[in-house]
């Protein structure tokens, strides 16, 4: 096959060079060379995003790959702006359905993986030794700390560059967070400090963390989820050069992984009842348009001072913060006054921690899960409370807060339970946590 002349044509009309064009594409320089020397073809799942950023359509594409000859015809390309324009909405497009399809994806996703890892009636993957056989008091799990290097592979991965748009002519966003910053902002989206896992250790009672970012995080399991997203059903690991690189999902220190805390909270009473949250795509950075046990949350100190890291490595610390979140509608402990949160002094944390250590309420963690389709981890834990202990706390909940709407009353047989793993759209982790609690609910509440 002769040089495909048309083709290097349509590449500098959209005003790309081989080296930016190969960087969009996720590609070698030398792959771009090969397909305008007509020795190679682009794969059939890469020829969308070529089109795309050609500015032509893919029967122009079929023909400029296809027919070498010089004296070609070719349709001439819009400008690089309107280039860069149509990329941006065929982002966004991509990203609504990943939105849209996200529980789907997830089941799609756990079935990349061996059945060793996974978890009945949950799209996630873990290792026996993360789910104790029994509940654990959440005061009993310990928490520690180590300093460890940066991750091998982040959100900056050459793998990545297909599911990244364009920012200006010729160049690509870097950075999935700086994307949906750009493109499609939630109402909640910060960089704050989070906890990076490192480390579980078999029973789950003992965790170790280290320090990373928010966006860290977000930038490899939001890019994750994507690539699943527009990649061709069927083709299973070719279509996916990111996550091939992260084939091996438990090696914790290859890339930054963030962690949640997914609490299903259960009023004891006659019949048991738990809550639901339904998170709102608008005001959510991830999840949204889905339902989630209450409270759940990123595993984050509460301020960005020094000091935080070390004393908001605590469990009970985080799930307090959460509630007062999710069920009072407080405002977030985002840390921005820079000083540490006095938990000593703060009345609704003393009155949960008094209920708890009074038998007020249990908590229990049920174990450690990573989310198939971002391989986050989630630490999935119930809070049992006696009726008028739930009554007095939450006296003044919200049925609406800043992440979505609150379902409360629902109560805790099989059929309501089978009702949310089965036909409910369920974020991955969080149908973990009730799938957990549901197994263990002679252990919950009797």
């Amino acid at each position: 096959m002769g040089k495909r002349q048309g083709l290097t044509r349509a590449r500098k009309a959209a005003g790309f060079t081989q080296e930016s064009f190969a960087e969009a594409m996720g590609v070698d320089r030398s792959a771009v060379v090969r397909w305008e020397a007509g020795s190679r073809s682009p794969h059939p799942h890469q020829r969308s995003r070529l089109s795309t950023l050609l500015g032509i359509t893919m029967g122009e594409l079929d023909q400029l790959l296809d027919v070498p000859l010089p004296a070609m015809p070719v349709v001439p390309a819009p400008m690089p702006e309107a280039t860069v324009a149509a990329d941006q909405e065929r982002w966004r497009e991509q990203r609504s359905v990943l939105i849209r399809d996200r529980t789907a994806l997830a089941w799609r996703a756990r079935a990349l993986y061996d059945q060793a890892w996974h978890l009945p009636d949950a799209p996630v993957l873990a290792l026996p030794g993360w789910i104790p056989v029994e509940p654990i008091p959440l005061t009993e799990v310990v928490l520690d700390w180590r300093d460890a290097p940066p991750p091998m592979i982040t959100g900056t991965a050459a793998e990545l560059r297909p599911v990244l748009p364009l920012r200006s002519p010729g160049r690509a966003f870097t950075r999935y967070s700086t994307a949906v910053r750009y493109l499609a902002p939630p109402r909640l989206f910060e960089n704050r400090p989070s906890y990076r896992l490192l480390d579980v250790e078999p029973g789950a009672r003992r965790l170790t963390f280290g320090a990373m970012t928010f966006f860290d995080k977000y930038d490899v399991s939001e890019a994750l989820t994507h690539e699943l997203a527009v990649a061709p059903v069927g083709e299973g690991w070719s279509a996916l050069p990111f996550r091939s690189r992260l084939a091996r999902p438990f090696d914790l220190d290859t890339r930054p992984v963030g962690t949640s805390i997914a609490t299903l909270t259960i009023r004891r009473g006659d019949p048991p009842t738990f809550l639901m949250l339904h998170r709102d795509p608008a005001r959510v950075a991830s999840g949204g348009g889905q339902y989630g046990v209450v409270p759940a949350g990123e595993f984050q100190p509460a301020g960005i001072a020094s000091e935080s890291l070390r004393a908001d490595l605590d469990l009970w610390r985080n799930t307090v913060r959460e509630y007062s979140e999710e069920l009072l509608g407080e405002p977030e402990h985002d840390g921005t006054t820079g000083r540490p949160l006095d938990y000593e002094v703060w009345p609704f944390h003393r009155d949960l921690t008094a209920a708890r250590d009074s038998g007020g309420l249990s908590a229990q963690v049920l174990g450690v899960v990573l989310s198939a389709p971002g391989l986050n981890a989630a630490i999935c834990t119930a809070v049992v409370f006696e009726p008028e202990v739930f009554d007095r706390l939450f006296r003044d909940r919200v049925a609406d807060n800043a992440e979505g709407r609150v379902v409360e009353a629902l109560a805790f047989d099989e059929p309501t339970v089978r009702r949310f793993l089965d036909r409910e759209p369920l974020g991955a982790t969080n149908a973990a946590c009730l799938a957990l609690a549901w197994a263990h609910r002679e252990r919950l509440v009797g």
